[in-house]
């Protein structure tokens, strides 16, 4: 059984992990909860509205957190608005494993800043494909471009997905959708009530995916409150929408992977035309086996180029 604690939301000061979300508690020495938890340990942050859980994974920083009193964690802004909780309000510390993933792992080793995402229902014609559409802004943050992979992870999974920009066709759809239907799709300012975090109804980018990207992500295991923790653990959501996974918080990144294929790609032409040149300038001093071996090279950067072109072609 995940160890957990209920407390109470305060801000954030000098932050230790800049390419995390920081999750700031009192040193070990002096808490009597959450005894295993300790500086750079990842922990879950829950809260619960209305029978529906939000949740997202931070890390745990226990350095110059005298700010933080016996009873509280400090976390920030972004991370507040993604769970919808203000400062002064109640969320659970769970002490649990986040899933495992190698595209997560590689993001971690280069450095990568994950951003906070909403959770929308996707439109045609993105249903039943592996994409999501992010805002061009949003793509910007994550250093991607339109094709690019992105890694999208929940409390439940990880998943990569080709991201495609946001249109204004999408926008004004959603836009309808929620004035004609807003028991189907949810609007988060008023399902959360953000205003209560900043005043406004200013929410965290949206990430719009269908329902079968939602199930592989487990968005509705993530929106389902542990029945074995408190708060509202006895309630459920009326909200269908919100049951499966609409609303939820996901991290998104880069696809380190594929950052790295379209850094190839860009360089496949002046790097070909290299060994080419050198093949024929130094043809005289070159073996046969080291001629075909830079012409092998060759060979195979265009193979990996017209696969990256392939793979990120955007309809």
């Amino acid at each position: 059984m995940s160890e957990c604690e209920e407390l109470e939301v305060t801000k954030t000061e000098d932050w230790n992990w800049n390419k995390e979300y920081n999750v700031q508690l009192p040193e070990a020495e002096s808490r009597e909860y959450l005894p295993d938890v300790s500086h750079g340990d990842l922990v879950l942050v829950e809260s619960t509205r209305s029978g529906t859980c939000h949740a997202i994974f931070g890390k745990v920083d226990t350095e110059e957190t005298d700010h933080v009193d016996d009873g509280q964690v400090g976390i920030g802004l972004d991370l507040r608005q993604a769970i919808g909780v203000p400062k002064g309000g109640r969320v659970r510390v769970v002490d649990t494993p986040r899933p495992e993933d190698w595209r997560r792992q590689l993001g971690d080793v280069l450095g990568r800043r994950p951003i906070l995402c909403r959770v929308r229902k996707a439109v045609h014609p993105d249903i039943g494909f592996d994409v999501c559409r992010l805002s061009r802004s949003a793509m910007d943050d994550l250093g991607v471009t339109p094709g690019d992979h992105v890694v999208v992870e929940s409390t439940e999974d990880v998943d990569s997905l080709k991201a495609l920009p946001l249109r204004d066709e999408t926008v004004e759809t959603k836009q309808k959708q929620l004035e004609q239907h807003p028991s189907r799709y949810p609007d988060p300012a008023e399902a959360l009530r953000l205003d209560r975090i900043t005043g406004t109804d200013v929410d965290i980018p949206s990430i719009y995916l269908d329902a079968e990207r939602r199930e592989e992500l487990g968005l509705g295991e993530q929106a389902t409150v542990d029945p074995d923790r408190e708060g509202e653990a006895g309630s459920e959501t009326s909200n269908p929408a919100l049951a499966a996974g609409v609303c939820q918080p996901v991290k998104v990144s880069r696809n380190s992977a594929s950052s790295f294929l379209r850094s190839l790609n860009d360089n496949t032409v002046p790097v070909v035309a290299g060994l080419l040149g050198t093949v024929v300038v130094f043809k005289g001093y070159l073996t046969l086996q080291q001629e075909v071996a830079a012409v092998g090279v060759g060979v195979v950067l265009i193979v990996l180029s017209v696969t990256y072109r392939v793979r990120t072609a955007v309809a």
